[in-house]
This record gives structure tokens, C-alpha cells and sequence, in this order.
């Protein structure tokens, strides 16, 4: 392929990516499709039947034709009017509707892509750039978005194109009652039918052509919206955020904020010099093609009707429909022109699209035990995350025991939330096996093996729902359950404070009557929630990192109490969790270096763990002693 053709694409690609988009389209939203295409159909066929009835009851008027004729004429005129503009306006007003809410129909149409993608897909920075992409087209109503729009003009101009042409030949043959010579003669002539297609070709491609240049202006303003608008915004969270006016304050920092806040200022303003430039360039050459659509059809009809080729009444609709022809012919190269602009948008869409789910989803039933009997075992387990040749784990092999707290410790990166993610198969394992009762649980049906885990993560994150709605992530609850979570892990008293109980919403997003919460009791009710779905594996992923050492202990110390003959997994830099955990296992660099007993793992004064404790338990020694 030349670089040329690499630039700029054969045109039946963009051709194939628009017909894709408008399947989409009518998946996604088949009312709105028939929206768009009613309302095309109406307002095209409006125009003619007017003018052709229009025509008609000038030249009867003219000719002195029966009045009753004449009457009907006025009278299909006003009723095919009122039937036509019904159905116009009717379309016009859903149309508006749908067009408000599709942003949020698009946004929710790639979320079902985002719900089913591999988790490991998702969580890869090439596909979190993607889908920002996505997320600015979106905002910008392009891609998939566009093509409603696409849609209403290109029903409009096929429909415009077809009827015009009929009208059209019957202009172009129609034959003078005067003797014609030279030009006159030309334009009286059927070769004038070909002219007039080759100058609606030529505008029809002009207007293609600069359709396209528009795209350096879309260009630009949507490199201004990704990066020079949001500069703009951080600099107006320095200046208003309360949380940082502290320090700035303190630091003397207005000086240097309002240098930068100039130079995002400077910058927006020769961005908006430059579009400036290429809006009134574009905007010239179109008003230039619009003049010559208007023109010609007025010279090419007034010098046949002079001819005596028709009477005033033709002249009105000839020169409405050679305009009209001009005009929707130039609206196939306007859409020629979107289409190419489109192009980029609908790549970013359909890969995110086709992006593959090369996870294994097995078929096994995990069996519902009501001893809760799970053996989870690592059996030489090492992993490196995509696109990576690091090994963040190295043959692991550990199994545990049923009911056991298992504490996982380490310095940052030794692996610690890697490992947890391999056990609920958010990854596989790059070598080795994970097995749950002795069969890989590759094998397993995924959801159901997801559902044996309870986790709660370090950046852990609720929502602006009821209070028992985020206990039970679910419409459907018990509420007695749902209070006797919230009791068992300390969130009782501030449970009898709320206005309407377990109904109560958190936050105020999207309720002025919600109610706002500290660190610690969010702490409490995702810790609830863990507890609320009853899964045989509990999971703490260091949820109460943000809390003083003693604050921690006390929390872990209480949820250990609660957890009855859960298999308990605790995840954290410090070790006050620890003391109570069956067993422990230390981490370094991918490697399990230690495994044993809080006593154990102490006295052992050359190994990681006694380095550890001793630089921390000067912490919480007093406090758990």
C-alpha cells in the first residue's frame, strides 16, 4: 500500500464503515432509525407536491382553465400540506427527543462492550485510551452518533435527487414555440440535460472536497477540547478548590497559577485565530457553490420560457427544482465529505467493538456446599501482565485450608494484589495452574465461579443509591440482613442517625436528601456488603489503608470475629492484621519467602517478616498487646 493510499483510504471503506454504524444504528435505537427516515421523506415530498401543484393552478389561472379544476388543485394543496406537515412537524419534535437522549443510548450501547470485555482487556492502558476516545466522540456526536444525521441527509438527498430528475426532463425537452439560434438554441437543446448533470457533478464534488477540509477544523477544536479546555479546567480547580487553597495561600502559589492560566488563555486564543481562519475560508467557497446552484437554474428556465418552451407556472417549479436538484446533489458530496470526517471516530468504535474476549469462560458447575468444603491450591503458578516480559509472581504454590486466615504481606509490588486477582480469574496465570477442589478453575463457569469471593479493595468505591441498595448491590433485598451486616461491623449507631434508615441515599448526586459519610463509615459499609453476599472466600485487599494503624487492628480484629467459617484472605502493608491470621505468608518480588505463623515469622530475626514488624510495631505494640 502507498503512502498515499495509507493517508487517505479508498472511498468504499469509508462506504463499508458508515453501512456498519447504520446497522448499528438501527440495532441500537429502530425508532429513531424510522424517525430519521420519515421525516426526510416528508419534508423532500412537501417541496414538490407545492410546487408542482403550485404550477399547475398558475398556469390554469393563466390559461383561464375550469374553476372547478382549479379548486381541486387548491384543495389537494391545502390538505396534502396539512397531512405532510403533521407528519413533518410529529417527526420533527420525535426526532428532537431521540437526538436529546442518544448520547446516553451510544454511551450505553459500548457499556454492554465494557461489561463483557476480559478484565484484563479492560484494565490495559491501550484500551483505557480507546475508550476516552470513544468518550470524547460520543460527546462530540460522532461515529455511530453522527449517523443519524447521516441518515435524515442522505434519505433527503436520494429522495430530492429522484423526484427533481423526473421534473427535470420534462424541463429539458420541453420544445420552443420560437425559432432559436446559438446559446439559446444550446439550452433548448436535450444536450442541455447532460450539461446540467456534468455542473451538478462538479458541484456535487466541490462540496465533497470541502466537506473535507472541514475535517482540520473539527481537528483542531477536538485537540482543544482534549487538552487546551482541560488544562483550562485544572487551572479553575487551583483557583476555586478549597482543598488547595491552603497551600497556596501558604506558598505564594497565585503567581505561578496565574502564569500557566495565561498561558492555556494564550494558547485557546490562537487556537480559536486559526479556526477562525479556516471557518471563513470554507465558509466562503460554500456560499460561492451555493450562488452558482441559485444562478444557473435561473438563466437555463428563463431563456427556454422566453423561448416559449412552458408558461409561468413551470418557470416556479423549473426553477425550484433545478435549484433543488443543485442543492441535493451537493448534499450527497456534504455527505461524502462527513463520511471521511466520520471515519476516525467509527475505527475507535468498531475496534473497541472487536476487541477479542480470549478468556476461557468453562462450563463447569461450581457445586453449591453447604460446608462450605472449597480447596483453593497454586500449583506453580507464575504470572507477567500482557505486553510485559517482567514476571510479577514465580512459581507460587501455597493451598488453603478451609476456614483459615491467611494474611498476604509485602512491600509494594511484591505481588500481593496480583495474586488475588489471579485467584478470582480477573487474570490466567502466564504458567502453572490454579485449582479449586483439585479441577482448574479455568474449567468452571465463570460467573458462578465468581460468585464463591467476596472483595473488598483497597480503592473500593460505592454509589449514590440507598444505603441497603450498596449493601446488597441489588434492586431486591432483605433488609433484616442488610441491618445485621451494617450492625456486625460497627455501623449500628450512625444506622439509627439516618433519616430513613437503610433507605437512606448516600451521597447527594442524586438526592438533595442523601446523606454524606467519613472514610471510616464507607469503610464500614463496604465492608457490609462483603459480608451481605455470604461467599465462602472474604478477601480484604488493604480497604483501611487509609486509617492509623491502631484504627486498623481494631477494625480487621472485630471482622474476624464476624466472619464465622469464611476462608479469609486480608491484604496489607501493615502487620497489626496479622497477629490473629492462622497463618502468613510473605511476599518479595513475585516469591513467597516466608509462610507461617505470626510467632513463628517474629522470632525468625534474619527473615523479612521480623524486619517488618519490628519498624511498625512501635505503632500498635501497647495498643494489641
Amino acid at each position: 500500500m502507498t503512502k498515499e493510499k495509507a493517508k487517505n483510504p479508498p472511498f468504499r471503506e469509508d462506504l463499508k464503515l458508515s453501512f456498519r454504524a447504520l446497522k448499528v444504528l438501527y440495532r441500537l435505537d429502530p425508532r429513531y432509525f424510522w424517525i430519521q427516515v420519515f421525516n426526510s421523506v416528508g419534508d423532500s415530498l412537501r417541496y414538490y407536491v407545492n410546487s408542482i401543484l403550485a404550477a399547475l393552478i398558475i398556469d390554469g389561472v393563466v390559461a383561464g382553465a375550469d374553476p372547478k379544476k382549479l379548486g381541486l388543485y387548491a384543495v389537494l394543496v391545502v390538505f396534502l400540506n396539512l397531512g405532510m406537515n403533521v407528519m413533518v412537524q410529529y417527526t420533527a419534535a420525535r426526532r428532537y427527543i431521540r437526538k436529546s437522549m442518544w448520547p446516553k443510548f451510544i454511551t450505553r450501547f459500548f457499556h454492554g462492550y465494557s461489561e463483557k470485555m476480559d478484565y484484563w482487556r479492560f484494565e490495559d492502558p491501550e484500551t483505557r485510551k480507546l475508550w476516552n476516545r470513544i468518550q470524547k466522540h460520543n460527546e462530540n456526536m460522532a461515529g455511530v452518533s453522527n449517523m443519524a444525521g447521516f441518515l435524515h441527509t442522505l434519505v433527503h438527498a436520494i429522495l430530492g435527487v429522484s423526484t427533481a430528475l423526473a421534473v427535470m426532463i420534462a424541463c429539458f425537452l420541453a420544445k420552443p414555440t420560437k425559432e432559436v439560434h446559438g446559446i439559446v438554441r444550446l439550452i433548448n437543446s436535450p444536450w442541455m440535460l447532460v450539461i446540467f448533470f456534468l455542473f451538478a457533478a462538479f458541484i456535487m464534488l466541490a462540496k465533497a472536497k470541502n466537506a473535507t477540509k472541514w475535517n482540520a477544523y473539527y481537528k483542531l477544536w477536538e485537540n482543544y477540547w482534549g487538552t487546551e479546555y482541560r488544562r483550562m479546567e485544572i487551572m479553575e480547580t487551583y483557583v476555586t478548590d478549597n482543598k488547595r487553597a491552603m497551600d497556596r495561600k501558604i506558598y505564594a502559589m497565585d503567581g505561578i497559577v496565574k502564569r500557566e492560566n495565561d498561558t492555556v488563555i494564550a494558547s485557546s486564543a490562537a487556537t480559536a485565530k486559526k479556526s477562525s481562519r479556516i471557518y471563513f475560508s470554507n465558509q466562503m467557497i460554500g456560499t460561492l457553490l451555493t450562488f452558482l446552484v441559485s444562478a444557473v437554474p435561473y438563466v437555463i428556465v428563463g431563456i427556454k420560457a422566453l423561448s416559449g418552451a412552458f408558461g409561468i407556472g413551470m418557470v416556479v417549479l423549473y426553477v425550484g427544482t433545478l435549484k433543488r436538484f443543485g442543492e441535493e446533489t451537493g448534499s450527497f458530496g456534504i455527505v461524502f465529505g462527513k463520511l471521511r470526517a466520520n471515519r476516525t471516530a467509527l475505527i475507535d468504535q468498531f475496534t473497541y467493538m472487536d476487541i477479542k474476549q480470549d478468556m476461557y469462560h468453562g462450563t463447569l458447575s461450581v457445586e453449591k456446599r453447604s460446608d462450605r468444603n472449597y480447596h483453593v491450591e497454586f500449583r506453580g503458578v507464575s504470572f507477567k501482565y500482557p505486553g510485559s516480559d517482567t514476571y510479577v509472581l514465580k512459581n507460587i504454590n501455597i493451598k488453603f485450608r478451609i476456614g483459615e486466615r491467611l494474611a498476604l504481606v509485602g512491600m509494594n509490588g511484591s505481588g500481593k494484589t496480583t495474586f488475588i486477582k489471579l485467584m478470582c480469574r480477573l487474570y490466567d496465570p502466564t504458567e502453572g495452574e490454579i485449582l479449586l477442589n483439585g479441577i482448574d478453575i479455568r474449567k468452571y463457569d465463570y460467573d458462578e465461579y465468581m460468585q464463591i469471593f467476596s472483595i473488598v479493595f483497597q480503592d473500593f468505591k460505592l454509589f449514590a443509591f440507598s444505603l441497603a441498595e450498596n449493601v446488597a448491590t441489588s434492586k431486591e433485598y432483605d433488609a433484616e440482613r442488610v441491618k445485621k451486616c451494617l450492625e456486625e461491623v460497627g455501623f449500628g449507631e450512625r444506622l439509627e442517625t439516618l433519616p430513613k434508615g437503610i433507605e437512606t441515599c448516600l451521597y447527594r448526586s442524586y438526592d438533595t436528601d442523601g446523606v454524606e459519610i467519613s472514610g471510616g463509615e464507607a469503610q464500614k459499609i463496604a465492608l457490609a456488603r462483603a459480608l451481605y453476599k455470604n461467599a465462602p472466600f472474604i478477601i480484604l485487599d488493604e480497604p483501611t489503608a487509609a486509617l492509623d494503624p491502631i484504627a486498623e487492628a481494631e477494625i480487621y480484629s472485630k471482622f474476624n470475629e464476624i466472619v464465622g467459617d469464611k476462608t479469609a484472605i486480608y491484604i496489607s502493608h501493615r502487620l497489626s492484621s496479622c497477629r490473629f491470621c492462622d497463618k502468613i505468608l510473605v511476599l518479595d518480588h513475585g516469591e513467597i519467602i516466608q509462610f507461617g505463623t505470626h510467632d513463628e515469622l517474629v522470632a525468625d530475626e534474619s527473615g523479612k517478616y521480623h524486619e517488618l514488624w519490628q519498624a511498625q510495631a512501635q505503632y500498635y505494640t501497647e495498643k494489641t498487646a
